[in-house]
């Protein structure tokens, strides 16, 4: 790969995860298609379960203030 590409990948992955910590909660799933040996495909299952007990919670708990605050912006706000 050329080293243009290899920032661009970057940046989007930086984006991908600003993006996801924004409204998730968390950094992003599942990180471009990386081989990974043994230990660290375990590691990497371990990050994606807690990942996703965090947005869980996030989505369960506290997604609804920030859903609205959101919706405010866009100008699509219909008060309960």
């Amino acid at each position: 790969s050329s080293k243009i590409s290899m920032v661009l990948m970057k940046l989007y992955e930086e984006l991908g995860d600003r993006i996801s910590i924004q409204y998730g909660g968390s950094s992003a799933h599942r990180k471009g298609n990386k081989l990974l040996n043994g230990v660290s495909m375990v590691l990497s299952k371990q990050k994606e379960l807690l990942t996703s007990v965090k947005r869980y919670y996030s989505n369960a708990f506290t997604d609804h203030a920030k859903q609205d605050a959101i919706n405010l912006c866009l100008g699509v706000y219909v008060p309960r």
